[in-house]
């Protein structure tokens, strides 16, 4: 389940203009912070930098 919420945040951060703060929301995790240290433990990268490397 976890898996499949960061691989469709990846993918708005990739292909969007939404905010980290949005995304994280929209995927219903508890805050913007445990959003991005489980991006970072899965992919390891920030959203910030996949956003980076995806445009």
């Amino acid at each position: 389940m976890l898996r499949c919420k960061l691989e469709e945040g990846k993918e708005l951060l990739q292909y969007t203009n939404k905010s980290i703060s949005t995304i994280s929301t929209f995927l219903c995790f508890s805050s913007q912070s445990h959003f991005q240290t489980a991006f970072k433990k899965q992919f390891g990268m920030t959203p910030n930098e996949c956003r980076r490397m995806g445009s």
